[in-house]
């Protein structure tokens, strides 16, 4: 399960947890995701 938090650079990020158990399915998509989300130029961590 993923939470929202506020870093020193007043940035808001999503943290992912060890234990969610998700699977590789799961963080593949979120890893194909991300890189869209760099490449239409929004901010990813």
């Amino acid at each position: 399960m993923p939470a929202i938090v506020k870093a020193n650079d007043d940035f808001l990020y999503v943290l992912k947890f060890r234990g969610a158990r998700q699977g590789k399915k799961a963080l593949i998509a979120e890893l194909i995701g991300g890189e869209l989300a760099r490449e239409i130029g929004l901010k990813v961590p």
